[in-house]
């Protein structure tokens, strides 16, 4: 059994795909996702780092976002720096309520006009559902696409007192990032994705299963 972490709406596609291979799997969001709804001022370029954003970017601007223009928000930031000046005019980030680098600082550091607004935000579960809890032992490889994803999945873990269950999963990591967060607890085996997008981290799947 294959368990995805991902908010629904981002596992259905996976686990499409991976079921037409023939595998079982279990859908176990370790993050919701609430769009908002705020106004969105006009700009030239428009930054994303998850495609939950995505739906706030206004039409016909220039879409900065990964994997295109990094795979990381450093690397993109680096893309920006290397790629544009700050007379290419104003770079808005739209991100949500938690990010990993704050990319409106670094532009301005590098003297860039530079702004973000949240466009959505994420909760954690307080549990973990029924269909996992009987399903904990018959799963083989557990997937973390976010660093909050799987911080949320240990954090349940430890409140559900399984940490002898993981043991014996092994767990897929869409970056090096995530899987250095892993190391707290005794898995299995710790893998990384080739490339930060799903089809790469299906092909690892499919190598490591």
């Amino acid at each position: 059994m294959i368990l995805i972490t991902r908010p629904v709406d981002d596992a259905n596609n996976m686990q499409e795909i991976l079921s037409r291979k023939g595998y079982d799997i279990l859908i176990e969001p370790m993050l919701t996702i609430k769009r908002t709804l705020p106004k969105i001022a006009e700009a030239q370029h428009y930054i994303t780092t998850s495609n939950n954003a995505d739906h706030a970017v206004v039409a016909n601007s220039n879409h900065l976002q990964i994997p295109d223009h990094g795979n990381t928000a450093g690397e993109l930031v680096e893309h920006i720096i290397s790629n544009y000046t700050p007379q290419d005019g104003k770079f808005i980030y739209l991100r949500g309520n938690q990010i990993t680098l704050d990319i409106k600082a670094a532009l301005k550091d590098a003297g860039f006009e530079a702004d973000e607004v949240v466009v959505y935000k994420s909760a954690a579960p307080d549990k973990f559902s029924d269909d996992f809890m009987h399903n904990i032992y018959k799963i083989r490889i557990a997937t973390f696409f976010s660093a909050q994803s799987l911080e949320n999945f240990m954090a349940l873990v430890k409140k559900h007192n399984l940490k002898e269950a993981v043991k014996g999963i092994k767990l897929l990591a869409l970056s090096e990032k995530i899987a250095q967060k892993a190391n707290k607890y005794d898995w299995k085996g710790i893998f990384v994705s080739d490339l930060p997008n799903q089809q790469s981290l299906i092909e690892k799947l499919e190598e490591i299963l």
